[in-house]
C-alpha cells in the first residue's frame, strides 16, 4: 500500500468547479422522484489525500472528480449558476412535473426549501474541470 500525502487542491482557472447533489422525495400521489442539484461555483477548495500514483493522475487528468479520492470539502465560493436536472423526467405527467417545480422554483435558498419540503439529501460529487493546482500541506 502506498503512503499518502495530504494536499490543497484547487482548479488552475475560476468558475470551473462544480458540485452535483442529489435529492429525493415522494409526490402526492406515492410516486418517487429523484433530481440533481448542480452548482457552479468561480472558486472552492479541497483537502485531498493521494498515493504518489494518485498525484500523477491527478496532475495529468484535465477534469478530476475529487470525491473519487479520500477528500476533505474545504470551501466553495460565489455559486454563479444552478441547474436541476429532474431524473427520468418524461416519466412523470404536467401535473406532476408541475408539484416538483412548485417546489424548485420557490424563491428561497433552495437547500432549506427542498429539506423544508421533505426531500433528502443524498451524495454530493465534487468536480473540477481545466485542471487543478496541488499544495502538500504541513
Amino acid at each position: 500500500m502506498e503512503d499518502k500525502v495530504r494536499y490543497t487542491i484547487t482548479p488552475k482557472l475560476t468558475k470551473s468547479m462544480y458540485d452535483e447533489e442529489s435529492w429525493s422525495n415522494t409526490l402526492k400521489n406515492g410516486k418517487k422522484i429523484n433530481i440533481i442539484v448542480v452548482s457552479y461555483w468561480r472558486w472552492g477548495e479541497f483537502g485531498i489525500d493521494l498515493s504518489p500514483s494518485e498525484y500523477d493522475e491527478v496532475t495529468s487528468s484535465d477534469t478530476i472528480i475529487v470525491s473519487d479520492y479520500d477528500y476533505e470539502f474545504y470551501s466553495s465560493h460565489d455559486c454563479k449558476r444552478r441547474e436541476i436536472i429532474v431524473e427520468n423526467e418524461n416519466e412523470f405527467t404536467k401535473e406532476e412535473l408541475k408539484e416538483i417545480n412548485n417546489v424548485i422554483e420557490n424563491n428561497g435558498y433552495l437547500d432549506t426549501v427542498l429539506s423544508d419540503n421533505g426531500w433528502i439529501s443524498g451524495d454530493v460529487s465534487y468536480t473540477i474541470t481545466g485542471g487543478c493546482d496541488l499544495e502538500e500541506e504541513d
